[in-house]
């Protein structure tokens, strides 16, 4: 009896087709989704407007803003359609983006983002920015009134921001400033970085001050932290310090120095009687009469043994460094030359004595 051969060959091929059709749907899939973000990229990358009279918008590039800040401007504008495609665009570009100086950019919603680019980058500014200097060594009070004379906030709402009511939402938003006390009525002295800004005019004080906290946030690198961990000291304890040597060090190659002697007069249980934390206890740079020295205040370290209760001043990141890692010696004394700034140390109240006749004629 015959027996009828099976189709082996069919159902190979139907359970091959079985097998590729679904691999050829993800293919499909695959690509029509490809071509559609690629579309879309694309797209990303036209300009927003095709009017020829657009108007144009000042876009500002302020010092240490990243290409994700001035993509997250462009689009809060209107000027590109997606920051983060342009964010991506610019990374794979050719154009040196890295370059990218601090000022005013006009910029037209009818300009692809190639053409932005290009004009970041050849640094054709709308015009000059005008940066507000913060010199080192200016407290609060000083700092406010530049702010002011220069139309950016108030002097009354900058002092009000850094004060010790705020003291808590800032401590929230920047950790390195978790180790300022609570209860010792302080506000910001000391961590708002003295350096050029570009900020714009009628800027609200809150603003102004997250970018002074953001700059001493990067200066005041992990290198520096751990150092100062290492040591057993705070953060504030080194601010303090820092404010006291750039007050006091008009030449840098004074500043360790400097610290040396302060930090010998604390192993020594001696005051550091320095006059600067007096004139800044009485808010008034003056010479101290003995009245003065007697001034009831946690910053007269004449009255009271150890660092003033907060910094003075802001202090460099030359001062930092001191405060961080200053000279080793045996000084417990210094005066200033007062025709050049030069500080003379000495180990002993004798030798202290006969400088201060030498170089002050006193």
């Amino acid at each position: 009896m015959a027996r009828r051969k099976k189709n082996f060959s069919h159902n190979h091929k139907k359970s091959f087709l079985h097998k590729i059709f679904p691999i050829l749907i993800l293919i499909i899939l695959g690509a029509g989704l490809f071509f559609t973000m690629y579309s879309y990229y694309q797209q990303c990358l036209t300009p927003v407007s095709t009017d020829a009279d657009a108007e144009s918008a000042i876009v500002t590039v302020e010092e240490g803003d990243t290409i994700s800040n001035i993509a997250d401007d462009l689009y809060s504008q209107g000027l590109i359609r997606n920051a983060l495609v342009f964010r991506s665009y610019a990374s794979r570009s050719t154009k040196d983006i890295t370059g990218i100086q601090a000022a005013n950019y006009q910029i037209n919603s009818n300009m692809s983002v190639d053409e932005i680019l290009d004009i970041f980058v050849s640094g054709d500014a709308y015009y000059d920015l005008d940066k507000v200097v913060i010199p080192e060594g200016k407290n609060i009070k000083e700092i406010a009134e530049i702010l002011e004379e220069k139309n950016i906030c108030t002097a009354d709402a900058f002092i009000e921001e850094v004060s010790a009511d705020n003291l808590a939402k800032w401590k929230s938003e920047y950790p390195i400033l978790s180790t300022i006390p609570d209860d010792k009525d302080r506000g910001l002295e000391g961590y708002l970085f003295a350096d050029t800004y570009v900020i714009k005019e009628n800027t609200d004080a809150a603003t102004v001050v997250d970018k002074m906290l953001k700059r001493f946030d990067e200066v005041y690198t992990e290198k520096f932290a751990d150092e100062v961990s290492s040591q057993g000291k705070s953060v504030d304890q080194i601010i303090i310090m820092a404010s006291l040597v750039e007050l006091e060090s008009k030449l840098p190659e004074d500043r360790t120095t400097t610290a040396s002697v302060f930090y010998n007069r604390l192993d020594n249980d001696m005051p550091l009687q320095s006059d600067i934390t007096v004139n800044y206890a009485l808010g008034d740079k003056r010479e101290l009469s003995t009245a003065d020295l007697d001034f009831d205040s946690l910053y007269n370290t004449y009255k009271y043994k150890g660092l003033p209760v907060g910094p003075i001043c802001s202090p460099s990141t030359a001062s930092i460094e001191a405060a961080i890692t200053p000279a080793s010696t045996n000084y417990l004394y210094f005066v200033a030359d007062i025709s050049t700034g030069k500080l003379h140390f000495s180990d002993t109240l004798e030798g202290h004595q006969a400088n201060v006749k030498q170089y002050l004629g006193e």
